[in-house]
């Protein structure tokens, strides 16, 4: 190496490579005190670092930002958008509107043979509707907690291949609130969220369902050896979500994994 010769580091080379190196870093973080409260075992710890490794995200910044909530992994619109960022099909966010009424983008997404323009937008009317604007958070921060949740929605319709099964902290408190940390949702309220998430679950025919179900359950069953643990359960967790979007990535991540154990799919 020349003497003047930046050397380049790479944060996301701290992640362990393996499922007990990553339980074994868990179990020392869980005890450090310095992560954030919810994540308040080793298990949930690992769960987040193995979101972190699928994202390519470091330890430290996984643990951080990916917060366990109702027992689901969720990532803030941020690093969900410095995660789709990285992707070589990313191709801008450009911002048509964005005050205190209304968040409104355009995300395109660039492949050798098309381009495609994703909208997005999220109003105040939306958020009054989701029962989100007596929260202090939108009262304070009002046109950024509609920024935040125009580009999640935006950035998951886009690229789902990549964020299948990710909500942002914020959305996944809406849907269902635990006993022990805040009130009960209104069953009217939790009503209108869960038709606000399942709306932009994409509706395929019978037939594309059964194939995609069929293929994953074919994979998870045959190399279950390889998967054992968290992508396993993940694995699992897709095949009972009925979502196709989240079914079809959920099998790109499979294969990605088995592909890095020298495990070619047919």
């Amino acid at each position: 190496m020349a003497e003047n010769e930046i050397v380049q580091f790479n944060p996301v080379s701290l992640m362990p490579r393996t499922f007990n190196e990553k339980y074994q870093m868990s179990q020392v973080l869980a005890k450090s005190g310095l992560i954030p409260a919810g994540l308040n075992t080793p298990e949930k710890v690992c769960v987040a670092l193995e979101w972190g490794h699928e994202l390519q995200l470091s330890p430290m910044v996984a643990v951080n930002n990916i917060a366990v909530i109702n027992g689901k992994p969720t990532l803030s619109a941020d690093i969900m958008a410095a995660v789709v960022k990285r992707s070589p099909e990313f191709g801008g966010i450009k911002w048509i509107q964005q005050d205190d009424k209304v968040a409104e983008c355009i995300i395109t997404r660039k492949t050798a043979n098309y381009t495609e323009e994703t909208h997005s937008r999220f109003t105040y009317d939306d958020a009054m509707q989701a029962g989100l604007t007596n929260k202090d958070v939108w009262k304070k921060y009002t046109k950024r907690m509609l920024k935040h949740r125009c580009l999640s929605y935006g950035l998951r319709d886009a690229f789902p291949d990549i964020l299948a099964g990710l909500y942002s902290p914020e959305e996944m408190e809406s849907v269902i609130k635990t006993d022990t940390e805040r009130n009960i949702t209104s069953e009217a309220t939790a009503t209108v969220l869960h038709e606000t998430v399942t709306e932009n679950q994409q509706q395929a025919p019978k037939d594309e369902m059964s194939e995609a179900v069929q293929f994953l359950s074919r994979i998870t069953t045959e190399y279950k050896r390889n998967l054992a643990g968290q992508p396993y359960q993940l694995a699992m967790e897709a095949l009972r979500s009925n979502d196709i979007n989240q079914i079809r990535a959920m099998t790109k991540r499979v294969i990605d994994y088995l592909g890095r154990q020298g495990i070619e799919v047919a």
